[in-house]
């Protein structure tokens, strides 16, 4: 019997055809999947042990926390005490700047600022609350150099004129009256004095409006004594009648202007006019009247007498600007 030999079928490789075979892992392959598989679970346990640690110490953690939270004001309160009782923090250098109502020693009394206090013990604020309560103080900034310097900057209502209202007030550029004289000199100032309000009280004249006629009498003042013929005119009072307007008097209480109301710009000019055609002319004048019956154009100028007999002279004479007496 005859056996006859099989014969392999011939591999035909494929045009464009690949085949793939895995790689067989090695020993040292083998060793480093095991030992990444351990170190996975290495830090899975200590996941898991930190969790529970957790677990129990995050509420003793919580309430540590809330006695240090506890403990830092009695902490801070203590660093307080310990810096002011040390004489590096003592008030040493006080410097006010922008004060010429008075004296910086009567000032600082006033207020109850002393040297040699304990500036960590001085609020700014509460220093710029009390002074900025002062009447005749518009704004004021405080601040504490430490460790031993305080700084007061003042900012002052700056008068224009005295109000005649019963008694005597200070009254402001903003035609704000302040600072009541009861004694002492009155200061070289012209009077404002309005009809109607000669018994009012200062809480009443605090409350006045803005719009109120001593804003522009205070205005009026200011405008004036700008002007050029204020040197051979200077303003001695200016009068307010909510009817007839104002009326500024000058020369001892001899020569008046009643200006009427505004607007003033025009009038100052025709004023000054009127005043130097008169010295050309070598006459004196007595009275200069402007918006007669309402008429703005109408000007009445008198050279022997007032042209309103019935007007009061001046508020204020010689002799009351010596010394106010109330």
């Amino acid at each position: 019997m005859i056996f006859a030999r099989k014969k392999k079928p011939q591999q035909v490789q494929q045009e464009n055809s690949y085949v793939f075979t895995a790689p067989v892992p090695t020993k040292a392959s083998q060793r480093h999947h095991v030992n990444q598989n351990r170190k996975v679970e290495e830090q899975r346990r200590k996941a898991k042990s930190m969790d529970r640690l957790l677990k129990w110490t995050r509420p003793i953690l919580y309430l540590a926390l809330a006695a240090v939270a506890a403990a830092l004001p009695v902490l801070s309160y203590r660093v307080i005490l310990a810096a002011m009782a040390t004489p590096h923090f003592t008030l040493k250098h006080i410097e006010v700047k922008g004060l010429t109502f008075m004296e910086q020693d009567d000032f600082l009394q006033q207020m109850g600022i002393v040297a040699g206090a304990h500036i960590m013990g001085l609020s700014p604020r509460d220093l710029s609350k009390q002074i900025a309560g002062l009447d005749w103080v518009r704004s004021v900034d405080v601040r504490r150099k430490l460790p031993d310097s305080l700084e007061i900057r003042l900012v002052e209502k700056q008068p224009v004129a005295v109000l005649a209202a019963g008694d005597l007030y200070l009254l402001d550029s903003l035609g704000q009256p302040y600072s009541r004289l009861t004694t002492g000199e009155v200061p070289a100032l012209p009077v404002v004095s309005v009809e109607g309000i000669e018994n009012l009280d200062a809480r009443t004249l605090e409350g006045v409006s803005p719009d109120n006629l001593l804003v522009e009498a205070a205005a009026i003042v200011t405008e004036y004594s700008a002007l050029p013929l204020a040197a051979a005119f200077p303003v001695e009072e200016v009068n307010v009648d909510p009817v007839d307007g104002f009326r500024i008097w000058t020369a001892q209480g001899q020569v008046s202007f009643l200006m009427g109301h505004g607007p003033f710009a025009q009038k100052w000019e025709r004023l000054d006019l009127i005043l130097r055609d008169l010295a050309k002319r070598g006459a004196q004048v007595k009275s200069v009247s402007f918006d007669i019956s309402g008429d703005p154009d109408r000007t009445v100028v008198t050279a022997g007498g007032l042209d309103t007999p019935g007007k009061r002279k001046p508020t204020l004479g010689p002799e009351m600007r010596q010394e106010f007496l109330p």
